[in-house]
């Protein structure tokens, strides 16, 4: 029997802040008032996609590892320029570092094992 593949949510809710976000965002003009907070939700969708397929034994490290560093890069340049839209992809980023970090703990504790 073969299962469907479910979903999964965060990348799904992260769609519709981002849809929401560009809505709202798309009569200014300037498009320097908002691209960094579009482009660290687009990451922040990316990195916990890249996250969903370790759930299946599909994932890779190393695009998950540059989406997540790249999402935790970007929502720092955004903090420090003040925006207050940079909590999200900062928040997301900081979980998805959790997640790279067990992930590379489980591997030199199963290296260790192996010995």
């Amino acid at each position: 029997m073969r299962l469907l593949p479910v979903l999964p949510p965060v990348p799904v809710l992260l769609l519709a802040r981002l849809i929401f976000a560009y809505r709202l965002y798309s009569v200014d003009p300037v498009l320097a008032n908002y691209y960094l907070e579009l482009l660290g939700l687009m990451l922040l969708i990316l990195a916990s996609y890249r996250l969903s397929g370790f759930a299946v034994q599909a994932g890779g490290p190393r695009m998950f590892g540059f989406y997540a560093d790249l999402t935790a890069i970007l929502a720092v340049t955004l903090l420090a320029d003040g925006h207050s839209a940079a909590l999200l992809p900062l928040g997301g980023a900081a979980a998805l570092d959790g997640f790279q970090r067990a992930m590379r703990m489980s591997d030199i504790a199963e290296k260790k094992t192996e010995e």
